[in-house]
């Protein structure tokens, strides 16, 4: 079974720009993990982090906090957060280059100067086939 991991890394301008070796094409995909990683345990005093990618920007995901949006809990005692998911979602195409964004509480975006250092994500899906 075919593995797309993400490691977005918080910019500048609070976005992510992800680069992939080719297009996957629309399916079921499946969340399995998410990492959190910080530089300290001060700085980010947010309960979550809202991760917004834009082949799950449809109507996949229904919340009560952003449309859209995935959000992960951020234990404020720790630096490195692991959670493990059984997450299915329905998938548009995601294309080799895409920009993924971070949000705070407040919805707004997570920038390289925030305690946020990465999140990575990791899904599996059916089908590594271009049609």
């Amino acid at each position: 079974m075919p593995v797309l991991q993400l490691k977005l890394n918080p910019s500048a301008d609070g976005t992510t720009k992800v680069t992939l070796d080719r297009t996957i094409k629309a399916q079921n995909m499946r969340l399995t993990k998410a990492v959190i990683v910080r530089s300290d345990t001060s700085s980010y005093t947010g309960t979550h982090i809202s991760v917004e990618l834009p082949f799950l920007a449809g109507y996949e995901i229904h919340t009560n906090s952003r449309r859209g949006a995935l959000d992960l809990p951020v234990d404020k005692d720790k630096k490195q957060m692991d959670m493990d998911f059984n997450l299915n979602l329905g998938s548009e195409n995601v294309q080799d280059v895409f920009i993924a964004r971070l949000l705070d509480n407040n919805g707004a975006n997570l920038t390289s100067s925030s305690a946020i250092q990465a999140v990575f994500m990791y899904f599996d899906y059916s089908s590594n086939e271009l049609f």
